[in-house]
């Protein structure tokens, strides 16, 4: 796999919250998936444990510059000033007890 192509398929995994199973799957199956991860008609796919292993060595350094790169084009672009950050965390209070035995683990 080429540098670009462990790019797309992380990014088509992150975009639809894949597992690497499906994701391998969906980029044998999806024309447009195939076409934006620079996968050839002749060409089979990728196994599933090539593209773990091969996603799972970009480094949070790597990933620190393609945020700060994708933000500097949104920037040029006015698509984002990158002043707020946008999370979705909800938390609930719930009733349940620390567990007393093994069989509640």
């Amino acid at each position: 796999m080429s540098a670009d192509q462990v790019l797309r398929c992380a990014t088509v995994k992150v975009l639809f919250n894949f597992t690497y199973e499906e994701l391998a799957f969906h980029i044998v199956d999806s024309q447009s998936l195939r076409w934006f991860c620079r996968i050839g008609i002749a060409q089979e796919g990728f196994q599933k444990s090539a593209l773990n292993s091969n996603i799972k060595r970009i480094s949070d350094a790597a990933w620190e510059l393609i945020n700060r790169d994708l933000l500097g084009y949104a920037k040029d672009q006015g698509i984002e000033k990158g002043r707020k950050v946008r999370t979705d965390c909800t938390c609930m209070e719930s009733n349940i007890h620390p567990p007393t035995d093994s069989t509640l683990l």
